[in-house]
């Protein structure tokens, strides 16, 4: 936009960043190539935009009621503002995965695919670790009884 004041003076009217400059009457004056490449090289898209169609009709000409008399057709006007679309589009940037999410992902596919739930998980596990420390306890049972008490004790 710097570029374009000083070289033309005035900025392009498709240009809705809200500066001070002033916007080029003419609507041939367009910014050069270098200026719009550096733009996209430099700029990042924008934040927020806002864009407007305008049409405007006349229903009712003053002229002809106020016999060219200046002060009488500048007297009342009415606007009506008619939108076309009551519609707001809305981009919202989100952490791809939080922690919370990550599991509860990882708990419904399990579930859903394997049939597996979290008490069905962890019941398993316990059965495995008693199967596999079950010979171990039972060995050190048998030291403890094999292990005659002394009389004199």
């Amino acid at each position: 936009m710097e570029s374009m004041v000083k070289k033309m003076g005035c900025v392009h009217q498709s240009v809705s960043y809200p500066t001070n400059y002033t916007i080029c009457e003419s609507d041939d004056v367009f910014p050069s190539e270098d200026i719009l490449e550096k733009c996209s090289r430099e700029c990042n898209e924008a934040c927020r935009e806002e864009s407007y169609t305008l049409r405007s009709e006349v229903k009712f000409d003053q002229a002809e009621k106020c016999n060219n008399d200046v002060n009488c057709e500048k007297k009342d006007m009415f606007l009506n503002f008619i939108f076309n679309r009551l519609e707001v589009e809305k981009f919202v940037h989100e952490p791809r995965y939080e922690s919370v999410e990550m599991f509860s992902y990882i708990g419904g596919y399990m579930g859903m695919w394997l049939g597996i739930s979290l008490v069905a998980l962890f019941d398993f596990l316990e059965i495995l670790f008693c199967l596999l420390f079950y010979p171990f306890r039972s060995r050190n049972k048998l030291k403890k009884i094999a292990i005659p008490r002394g009389r004199f004790a």
